[in-house]
């Protein structure tokens, strides 16, 4: 059998050479040639596709990444906290001290100038990477029909009682119920703070959890904590805060609004 290595001589159609038995049998069929130009033009456009996806889906992957590097580095997760309760129950003190405790540099007014609220005070701290930002609504009666508006748009409640009212604990009660019982709350934290505790007159944690406890079966599934609490001195204002925060990160049903970091 003639190799290539041993043919030295020109090749002419009364001796051509053949092909080795090892190698695979070429296969020909008529009309193949025009198929196979049109075939090959099928294989390199399909081919362009190929890499231009490959190219697209790395640009996408690319976004995606640094997309989420920019939220983690620059966002945070925001979430709309409401303070409820009767009026000079303590809410706006409440929220002066907050944002004095959790935001450095802040000059907040004197806690002795607080007068009632008629409409909204809005405050924002900021706790690690999380964000909390406070409606705190008038509590007079006319104003309490305002309160639901705000109830879908919120992630978590915090009720506030003057623990030295004992006349109006009824009349908080019934807002405090009136409020829980709504579906646009439902499943969302609920933090009652019995505040002015620094008052030796006040009502203790156990009095106020028997004056409320028509409400316990009414609370439904979702984190609720009675949080001692003395708005003026600070006492409890931390561990409520803090306790808030993690409800509302873990509450997979009201996902949290995203705000740039300033």
């Amino acid at each position: 059998m003639l190799s290539f290595a041993e043919h030295s001589g020109s090749c002419s159609p009364s001796s051509p050479l053949r092909a080795d038995p090892a190698a695979p049998p070429e296969l020909h069929f008529p009309g193949r040639r025009a198929k196979d130009g049109a075939g090959g033009r099928f294989r390199r456009a399909a081919l362009r596709r190929c890499v231009t996806g490959g190219v697209s889906g790395t640009r996408s992957r690319m976004y995606t990444l640094l997309s989420g590097l920019y939220k983690y580095m620059f966002q945070r997760d925001e979430y709309c906290i409401l303070i409820l309760g009767l009026d000079n129950a303590g809410k706006t003190t409440f929220l002066e001290q907050t944002k004095t405790r959790f935001n450095k540099n802040y000059k907040g007014m004197s806690l002795s100038k607080i007068t009632t609220t008629v409409g909204l005070n809005i405050g924002t701290i900021d706790v690690g990477k999380t964000r909390l930002m406070f409606w705190d609504l008038g509590g007079q009666e006319e104003l309490q029909s305002l309160w639901d508006k705000y109830y879908a748009e919120s992630h978590g409640v915090i009720y506030v009682i003057d623990s030295t009212d004992e006349e109006r604990l009824s009349e908080s009660k019934k807002a405090f119920e009136k409020m829980i019982t709504s579906e646009a709350l439902e499943g969302v934290p609920i933090l009652v703070l019995a505040n002015k505790q620094d008052v030796e007159t006040c009502l203790s944690i156990p009095d106020i959890k028997t004056a409320f406890s028509d409400c316990i079966n009414k609370i439904g599934k979702r984190d609720c904590l009675t949080q001692a609490c003395s708005a003026l001195t600070g006492k409890g204002v931390n561990e409520g805060i803090e306790w808030m925060v993690k409800c509302v990160v873990r509450n997979i049903h009201r996902p949290p609004r995203k705000k740039d970091i300033t």
